[in-house]
């Protein structure tokens, strides 16, 4: 395993709707699976309950933030929503969000079609855990667009 700061994991958390990791995240699980294998990173995940809405998937996002995730994957509508709301207030957490997203130096958004998922989620999370030049994980510049 490569190492982004000797004798420390980072945490890559995934946020998703109430279907946790079956469906459209798989891939993006997947994804987030193999750059564990690959890097630092450790990886989990968090399924919302409820309706899916951004007011649902709010406090799922805090609570990966008070559990220390350094990178926050976020699939799904409101799941996205609610990480693109927050990533302002958190300028040293990596954001990865599907679909598009508007440019700010600790998001990044990854869209592809489905089978082109697991490739890019895995390299935006490797990226947000070994950022070149920033210390510990934290990129300096975002990544290159996937």
């Amino acid at each position: 395993r490569g190492r982004a700061c000797a004798d420390e994991s980072v945490d890559a958390c995934l946020l998703t709707g109430a279907a946790g990791v079956a469906g459209s995240a798989a891939q993006v699980w997947a994804g987030m699976e193999d750059a564990d294998r690959a890097t630092a990173a450790r990886v989990s995940y968090l399924a919302g309950t409820g309706p899916a809405a951004v007011a649902n998937a709010t406090p799922y996002l805090g609570s990966l933030l008070v559990r220390g995730c350094r990178v926050i994957v976020a699939a799904g509508a409101p799941e996205r929503a609610a990480a693109l709301a927050d990533a302002p207030r958190y300028p040293k957490i990596r954001f990865v969000v599907t679909g598009t997203a508007p440019a700010r130096a600790n998001v990044t958004a990854v869209a592809f079609a489905p089978s082109g998922m697991r490739a890019a989620a895995a390299s935006a999370v490797e990226s947000g855990v070994g950022g070149a030049g920033g210390p510990c994980g934290f990129p300096v510049a975002p990544p290159a667009p996937i």
